[in-house]
């Protein structure tokens, strides 16, 4: 209940964000020196478990929102963009394909996420030693434990999640405000819609290339 829990302050929320956004950014490896970070600071209010669950599901939600984000780049592009058969091709492919990536993300949130990708990890060769002397039986209780919380969290809160992942995706589709300004400034006029394709694909380059720091791919 609300008097059993300690609650996150706001302003502690927001630090923990922005800085961890702040260590993503010059962490060259997949952008995640920043989510350790999140859960050491969780810590000290809630137990690891919660604080695991709680940084994995607003990861997946992120990442869920650039599936949708690029989405709607492709959209606008076969509909509005001068694009030839190839390009179209290529557009409604990878539209499938993030949509699938989507279906999966929900039934992650579903199911519970950790476990799985654990046992994923444990059927690579060069790590199935490693994973093998690391998932001790205590090990395995506390994944269980966060899969559990991830699949609570989404069965008490799926309004919320979805609406959380809209507000996401159109924080990204306002930020392309800055694509449509910043080209005005030095003079070449394109439609907000131009400012969203290019936005996207900007977007999608930059995660592609995510060994490299500051985004710079």
């Amino acid at each position: 209940s609300r008097g059993q829990r300690q609650l996150i302050p706001f302003r502690k929320m927001l630090q923990m964000v922005i800085s961890g956004y702040a260590i993503n950014y010059i962490t060259p490896v997949m952008a995640l020196g920043g989510e350790p970070y999140r859960i050491l600071e969780m810590k000290k209010y809630v137990d690891t478990s919660k604080a695991t669950s709680s940084v994995i599901t607003y990861s997946a939600l992120h990442i869920l929102s650039h599936f949708l984000f690029w989405n709607i780049g492709c959209v606008l592009a076969l509909w509005m963009a001068d694009v030839d058969g190839v390009i179209r091709v290529a557009c409604l492919l990878f539209i499938i394909t993030n949509s699938i990536c989507v279906a999966a993300i929900v039934r992650g949130y579903r199911r519970g996420v950790v476990v799985a990708f654990v046992g994923w990890l444990g059927r690579v060769p060069l790590l199935r030693k490693v994973i093998a002397r690391w998932l001790t039986p205590s090990t395995k209780r506390n994944l269980a434990e966060i899969d559990n919380c991830i699949r609570l969290l989404y069965r008490s809160h799926k309004p919320n999640l979805f609406k959380a992942t809209l507000w996401e995706t159109a924080s990204r589709v306002v930020g392309c405000l800055e694509v449509y300004l910043a080209l005005f400034a030095i003079g070449i006029n394109i439609s907000f819609v131009q400012a969203i394709i290019i936005s996207s694909v900007s977007s999608f380059f930059a995660n592609l290339l995510f060994f490299s720091p500051m985004q710079l791919g």
